[in-house]
């Protein structure tokens, strides 16, 4: 018999009570300390509050770095004395929610820093219960999707501007087609027209003077060609061809042009020298039809970066905004050909005061474009 008097039976299940209640202790206690560790450094930002008052429990280190404040100055205050919602009218939705179903998920909102910087962010919300609190306590893990939502919008940027592109590509193609075709049917056409009559028709036409119709015909032809790609270009390079585009602008235009050049006697990527020499052709096509000028400015350089040029007149000058509406200008089209090598194109004119345009490529860009369709 025990020295108690109780039985034996009874002075055991009390032991046993007793380790069991301890061992429970036990757990509880590493649950709990599992809880802050996980809590303490977990990659999300968490904070605890109570879901009526809204009093802040507790918050962990990336709540801290995200937000901006410091640990004293936030746990035991309230939010609505922080003003951390972007929008304050969130937040009873929140609570609603959280009483009738027990969590948010993935809720798409905006947070105020410190700073008053605004961010966006990914918050969800899990309502629980903690011993010493009279109140339900709701657990926030944010998420900051900033930089995320930034990405996205510009990748739909890009992707809008890159549909724009290949609509002008389009337009810009039917317009060379056009302008070609006018050329074959005017000019061409033309003179095989009055070849064959002179074939057909006795005496419409000696041998001398078919020839010179063959001729003619023989040097339309060339020019063509010759507009569409100078074979100068591929073979000699951009000064050459640079050269050869100025000289034979003064002949047929009267417009007398100060070309200038530096660091131009070496080959670039196929992609630079097209590039520049449409752009310069164009540029002087644009002199002659509305700038009503006799004289004009080039200047053509490279250096260890970039491919250079500026082309300049003091003519009439343009409203620049009203030139870029219209794709007929070609200043739109000079610009998607800078666009894709990372070049850049600018403009500056107003009516009575010239035109001034300024290019730069960048040849880095212009070789990984070129030696990635070399690969391909």
């Amino acid at each position: 018999m025990a020295q108690s008097g109780r039985p034996a039976s009874e002075v055991r299940l009390a032991g046993e009570d007793i380790t069991e209640q301890r061992r429970a202790e036990e757990d509880l206690r590493l649950l709990e300390a599992r809880f802050s560790t996980l809590f303490r450094n977990s990659p999300a930002a968490l904070a605890m509050g109570t879901l009526y008052t809204g009093r802040v429990i507790d918050v962990n280190d990336r709540w801290l770095e995200l937000f901006g404040y410091r640990r004293e100055e936030v746990v035991g205050r309230e939010v609505f004395e922080l003003q951390l919602w972007a929008d304050p009218g969130e937040r009873p939705a929140v609570m609603d929610r959280l009483l009738k179903e027990g969590f948010v998920r993935d809720l798409e909102t905006r947070f105020r820093r410190r700073s008053g910087e605004l961010r966006d962010a990914l918050a969800s919300f899990v309502r629980t219960e903690l011993p010493g609190e009279h109140e339900p306590v709701s657990i926030a893990t944010i998420l900051d999707v900033t930089e995320r939502r930034r990405a996205e919008a510009e990748l739909r940027e890009s992707r809008e501007r890159l549909a724009a592109l290949s609509g002008r590509v389009v337009d810009l193609q039917e317009t060379e087609r056009r302008e070609m075709a006018r050329e074959l049917h005017d000019q061409i056409g033309q003179y095989l027209t009055g070849l064959r009559f002179m074939i057909e028709a006795p005496g419409a036409g000696g041998k001398d003077e078919m020839l010179s119709v063959l001729d003619e015909l023989i040097g339309r032809v060339s020019d063509l060609s010759t507009n569409l790609r100078p074979p100068m270009l591929d073979e000699l390079g951009l000064l050459p061809a640079l050269l050869w585009q100025v000289e034979r602008f003064e002949v047929q235009t009267g417009i007398l042009v100060d070309f200038r050049h530096a660091n131009l006697d070496r080959r670039l990527a196929p992609q630079l020298e097209i590039t520049a020499f449409r752009i310069v052709q164009e540029a002087l096509t644009n002199v002659a039809r509305h700038a009503g000028v006799t004289q004009a400015r080039v200047e053509v350089w490279a250096d260890a970066e970039t491919l250079g040029a500026r082309i300049e007149d003091e003519g009439r000058g343009f409203s620049v905004e009203d030139a870029l509406s219209r794709y007929s200008s070609g200043l739109a089209g000079m610009r998607e050909r800078c666009r894709p090598l990372g070049g850049r194109l600018t403009i500056e004119s107003a009516p009575g005061s010239g035109t001034r345009l300024a290019m730069t490529l960048p040849l880095a860009a212009a070789a990984a474009v070129h030696g990635a369709r070399a690969g391909a």
